[in-house]
């Protein structure tokens, strides 16, 4: 079902009108390394004109190109610290080359390299501690579930709705961006900004209006879950639709 919704307003959330709109665009999409994103190709496009109009307005007045490491010597963010009021340290840090600790340690300014430079002990490493347990608010108790058991989980009005087997709860995450670092990316799908969905529990895919889909679960009540247009692309390729 194509994704009809009015966008939030800016006056109301900025932040939220902003995810939105771009989201709407097709300009970027979620990454499952945290604090990275994936540019698509409408949004490089954009990027690639701006890029070429400030680099023909730096060379009209004499300036030249270059580039510089992405990383640097912690100290120097210790540096920017002492200058900056309210200056906050929030990077990834190298810590080790190979086997060696790295001396003075460097700053990335983003975690990708852990999407590109990972061994394969690490890769299992990752996905067991994804193999967690969930607390779900039931009423007055909290019950733990296997993640694996989750089927999906639903934001609306704040509160996320966890559905897993039979059971039917509140998560204690405040986003369902929270929840889904805690799981699996390569199962747990955000197929909808309001919707992560097990895609081993999806149980049909019912074709919708202008080629997207409806996701028919495999919870007691067979719930729906609208697909957005974003996701419907990465759905098709995935299961060769």
């Amino acid at each position: 079902m194509a994704d009809t919704k009015a966008l939030t307003t800016r006056a109301a959330d900025f932040s939220a009108w902003y995810n939105e709109l771009i989201a709407r665009a097709e300009l970027a999409d979620y990454s499952p390394v945290r604090g990275c994103m994936v540019i698509r190709p409408n949004g490089y496009a954009i990027w690639e004109k701006m890029q070429a109009d400030l680099d023909r307005r730096f060379k009209a007045t004499g300036h030249q190109n270059a580039y510089f490491p992405l990383l640097i010597p912690l100290s120097f963010l210790a540096k920017e610290a002492q200058h900056v009021q309210g200056f906050a340290m929030e990077c990834a840090v190298v810590t080790h080359a190979g086997l060696k600790t790295v001396d003075g340690k460097l700053e990335l300014k983003n975690e990708l390299w852990r999407a590109l430079d990972r061994q394969p002990g690490e890769l299992v490493a990752e996905r067991q501690s994804h193999r967690e347990r969930l607390a779900l608010k039931v009423g007055e108790r909290f019950l733990l579930v296997q993640a694996e058991d989750i089927v999906y989980a639903s934001l609306a009005d704040d509160v996320i709705t966890v559905v897993a087997g039979r059971h039917i709860g509140a998560s204690n995450y405040r986003t369902l961006d929270e929840l889904q670092e805690r799981l699996d990316p390569a199962v747990f799908w955000r197929v909808h900004r309001s919707h992560l969905v097990n895609i081993n529990k999806i149980k049909e895919i019912v074709p919708w209006f202008h080629r997207n889909y409806i996701l028919r679960m495999k919870d007691e009540k067979g719930t729906e879950i609208p697909v957005s247009r974003t996701q419907t692309r990465r759905l098709r390729e995935y299961l060769k639709l």
